[in-house]
């Protein structure tokens, strides 16, 4: 009895051996074509059901191979498998797991230079507006204009096209232009929907350039610069070298207000300026030293000097 083919474990280059469907595109791979053998965990084979049916869970590492008098298919080990795909559509889609084939692959791979810069096109970003063959052009349009514009809501403009063909871009324009006035339980809101927003579509360089500070959908300045800093990011299209600072981001001036001296007896209505969260606060005191004693909202009580003064409640 022949042995059995152990399971894949990693993804390689090599000929189908009949005719079947790219994973990808679904259009036919001839038999004897090179594709990439995608490995990857199944969840419709035995391993699979065993622990999906199973009482108490197999904590078990599925790349893990069984010893060699065992049958693959009897021992602890996921259903590991293999997907081919066209190796033009893995240099698009599979860009990385393509990567590694071709440098674990001995074969001679046609077209090799042509599938290395493919594979060097899908790892550069770029908005989706600027792959669109249907879009690419007014995109450019776009850019050069925003490039020379003087007028900061040229970008406004530019957000609401974006979000208009779905690119998720413009969506990052709207939020940051939100946050510029928006105070409290908003302002938490919109920062945590912009964090997440730019880590799920990469709008941040991957390569670290220094502290980013954003606006309307682009960073427009870095502060703690690297010397390897690198503009070719689609967010930092419209940075300049003076945008790019060695030292640390300066502190906002600090706007102590004297509420005891302003208004004898009178109760004054404070915001942080840098820490907007807390909410609307209250003045209970103030040192001439230390600051003043602000109960807030949701910051409690805290002793700041960057606030900025709302109105008077005695008016309220």
């Amino acid at each position: 009895m022949a042995k059995k083919e152990p399971p894949p474990t990693d993804h390689r280059i090599q000929r189908a051996r009949a005719e079947t469907a790219c994973a990808t595109c679904a259009a036919s791979i001839v038999a004897d074509e090179l594709a990439l053998a995608e490995a990857y965990v199944s969840t419709d084979g035995k391993w699979a059901r065993s622990h999906r049916y199973a009482r108490s869970p197999k904590h078990v590492d599925p790349m893990v191979r069984g010893d060699d008098d065992r049958r693959y298919d009897d021992g602890p080990n996921a259903d590991l498998a293999t997907r081919l795909h066209h190796l033009a559509c893995a240099a698009q889609h599979q860009p990385y797991k393509l990567r590694s084939a071709l440098k674990l692959s001995g074969d001679l791979i046609p077209n090799r230079a042509e599938l290395e810069q493919a594979i060097l096109d899908a790892l550069s970003p770029k908005d989706h507006a600027e792959t669109d063959p249907a879009t690419r052009d007014e995109y450019a349009r776009f850019i050069e204009r925003l490039r020379t514009t003087t007028d900061d809501d040229d970008f406004l403009v530019f957000g609401d096209w974006l979000q208009s063909i779905g690119d998720p871009r413009g969506e990052l324009i709207a939020v940051q232009h939100a946050l510029e006035t928006a105070i409290n339980e908003d302002r938490a809101r919109l920062l945590d929907h912009e964090r997440k927003w730019i880590a799920t579509h990469h709008f941040a360089p991957e390569q670290p350039v220094g502290q980013l500070k954003w606006r309307r959908g682009f960073v427009r300045r870095v502060y703690k610069a690297t010397s390897a800093s690198r503009l070719d990011h689609p967010s930092l299209r419209f940075l300049r070298p003076a945008d790019l600072v060695t030292g640390d981001e300066p502190a906002p001036p600090i706007e102590l207000v004297k509420p005891t001296k302003a208004k004898a007896g009178g109760e004054w209505r404070v915001r942080h300026t840098r820490k907007p969260e807390w909410g609307i606060g209250r003045v209970l005191s103030e040192d001439e030293i230390k600051g003043l004693e602000i109960s807030f909202e949701h910051g409690g009580v805290r002793t700041v000097k960057n606030v900025e003064l709302l109105e008077d409640l005695d008016e309220l």
